[in-house]
């Protein structure tokens, strides 16, 4: 009904407004391809808007097309450089795409817009990992753990990282940081 309802209110209006909650809804539905479309929709009514961008690379990737989703994503990223969430999600884009070097200045910026996230650290620490570079791995993984609530949600976010999708050395080398 929620799709039915924003796809008429597009329809007779189509804007930034109205194509955001119809892809949200396409996708809910799991009509991936169609929210991609409607938000390609949007990023041509709405060119200096990060959000379109970023959501279409989020699609983008669950439809396999990493590369246009690093693409979209750089783009959002470049639009709204203030924002946390577009250097995250390039960054993991980067990692995802066996390009740890291109990840960590990413991720750099990622913490610096959002400095208390221990996720991020993490994922500092993964990439550095996959470089070889175990002290500055181990620093972040420290900074990491010192943000997190709980030793459980450091374990959980770590366990996270190593995925079967994701091969890392980060889930044995920082299970020695917890109490």
């Amino acid at each position: 009904d929620a799709a039915i309802h924003y796809a008429r209110a597009a329809r007779l209006s189509p804007a930034l407004e109205t194509l955001l909650p119809l892809a949200d809804a396409q996708s809910g539905l799991g009509l991936v391809t169609e929210a991609a479309s409607t938000l390609r929709k949007a990023a041509a009514l709405a060119p200096r808007s990060a959000v379109p961008r970023l959501k279409l690379s989020g699609l983008l990737v669950r439809l396999g097309r990493d590369k246009e989703a690093m693409a979209q994503c750089a783009r959002a990223a470049a639009l709204a450089p203030g924002s946390a969430e577009a250097a995250e999600h390039l960054a993991e884009l980067a990692l995802r795409l066996r390009a740890a070097a291109a990840a960590r200045p990413l991720l750099e910026r990622a913490i610096f817009l959002n400095p208390r996230d221990g996720g991020l650290r993490l994922k500092a620490a993964d990439a550095l990992s996959r470089r070889g570079r175990h002290g500055e791995a181990e620093a972040q993984g420290d900074a990491a753990l010192r943000l997190e609530a709980s030793p459980e949600a450091f374990r959980a976010k770590a366990a996270s990282l190593n995925s079967p999708k994701k091969s890392s050395l980060l889930y044995v080398e920082l299970f020695h940081f917890l109490p």
